[in-house]
């Protein structure tokens, strides 16, 4: 059912599933009620699911210990490749419904072109928890998001260039500046900065 190493859910050959099997099934089965979800609300970006990722996602969350730890030894012994091991991490990352415009936008931004596939995740554990109504409800205000400043959250162009910054700063090229510009761009996703003269302010105010 899982279409997964079975090994996952077993301490030793042939002992029983691991207590966590029960939910991930759950989820599992819980994940088509997200994606169909998805489907209604924004029929372009459900396109965009990787229902490979968010299976063995669902399945790592539910492991005992440490999912990512887990995770890694499982692509170390060859069963997943770098990317998809990457792509399945970001998925485990987000562990509840963000709330708020600006938690929105950061769990948009990190989770960029896997976002349907992250919010589908938290649906199935949304699903399983009986609180289904309540994630559709936000889903609707993400997607309304997307439709108004979805470039400026997942695609967000560079407003200063780092010479410009090093420059504005009077400091050397090196990790200052990268530090410099990662604070725009988090400004930008938050919706707070979108002009090269706000970016400009944004800096000198802390300078």
């Amino acid at each position: 059912v899982l279409d997964l190493y079975p090994g996952l859910w077993l301490s030793r050959p042939g002992e029983a599933m691991a207590s966590g099997g029960a939910a991930a099934i759950h989820e599992l089965e819980c994940w088509r009620q997200a994606a169909l979800a998805l489907r209604r609300q924004a029929l372009g970006w459900a396109d965009e699911l990787d229902a490979a990722a968010a299976r063995l996602a669902i399945t790592f969350a539910h492991l005992p210990g440490e999912p990512v730890a887990a995770l890694n030894r499982f692509a170390a012994a060859g069963y997943l490749g770098r990317d998809e091991a990457r792509r399945v991490q970001q998925l485990l990352e987000p562990r509840t419904v963000p709330q708020g415009e600006r938690a929105v936008r950061r769990f948009l931004h990190e989770a960029g072109d896997l976002w349907p596939t992250a919010a589908c995740v938290l649906g199935a554990r949304a699903a399983r928890l009986g609180e289904f109504a309540p994630w559709e409800s936000w889903l609707r205000g993400v997607v309304e998001l997307l439709e108004r400043a979805g470039d400026e959250i997942l695609r967000p162009v560079p407003l200063l260039t780092g010479d410009a910054v090093a420059r504005l700063l009077n400091i050397p090229p090196g990790p200052a500046v990268g530090l410099a510009l990662a604070q725009i761009r988090a400004a930008q996703v938050a919706g707070e900065v979108r002009t090269a003269a706000a970016a400009t302010a944004l800096l000198l105010g802390g300078h």
